[in-house]
């Protein structure tokens, strides 16, 4: 006759493999030679840090002649030159026109 307490002895080591977390040879990925680990993470992003960033242009987005933004939407603010391969604002485009280049 089984006593209680060999019955939860004999569950208990029925059991056991579930309660060990064990890493089988197939999970455990080999370090590939020659590389080296990522390093330490990055420190956390402060708020203000986060809301104050994203505001940059892009240089396609910045006239090379004035050096000023060009307005959103681009297509409708700038001139493609093809002389220079250039991107410029209508600014600049209307200036040299008033100048005499470009007719």
């Amino acid at each position: 006759v089984f006593s209680f307490f060999s019955i939860m002895i004999v569950v208990f080591v029925y059991t056991l493999p579930y309660w060990i977390p064990f890493k089988k040879v197939a999970d455990v990925q080999p370090s590939a030679p020659g590389v080296t680990a990522a390093g330490p993470l990055p420190g956390t992003v402060t708020k203000e840090k986060l809301m104050s960033s994203g505001h940059e242009l892009p240089e396609d987005y910045t006239c090379p002649l004035c050096c000023l933004p060009i307005a959103l939407p681009a297509a409708q603010h700038s001139k493609f030159q093809p002389c220079c391969m250039k991107t410029v604002c209508n600014g600049c485009t209307h200036a040299s026109r008033k100048r005499g280049m470009g007719k």
